[in-house]
């Protein structure tokens, strides 16, 4: 994907959660930030944790590593999410932290149904 076409999707995605968690301009201000940096440091996790793409190729001694590792990986990420909310419990009233994962899930399933649209459409 090119960058402009990232930078589109980010544009609709800042949009679509200022717009559904009804961020004030002062709870944007503070929000953002700590998100954009939550989403950077899941993004360097998954990558660190990079999934076999065919598991029959591996030796067993091989797939019990990429269960442990697998395992790792999701205590790293929840690690992650706590103190991420932690930290914006302090920013947002919590009616509004408990929405995010919801309205994040809204916009993942908005863009899909854009995607099946658009290739409809060709």
């Amino acid at each position: 994907m090119n960058s402009g076409a990232q930078e589109r999707i980010e544009a609709r995605k800042i949009a679509f959660i200022s717009d559904k968690l009804a961020l004030s301009p002062s709870e944007a201000q503070d929000f953002w930030p700590l998100y954009n940096a939550f989403q950077k440091e899941r993004s360097a996790i998954l990558q660190k944790y990079k999934i076999p793409s065919d598991l029959s190729l591996l030796s067993d001694q091989e797939v019990e590593e990429y269960v442990e590792k697998e395992l790792e990986k999701e205590a790293n990420l929840l690690a992650l999410k706590r103190s991420f909310t932690d930290q914006i419990k302090e920013v947002l009233p919590i009616r509004k932290v408990a929405k995010l994962s919801r309205v994040e899930k809204r916009f993942r399933e908005w863009m899909l149904q854009r995607i099946r649209e658009r290739k409809g459409k060709k």
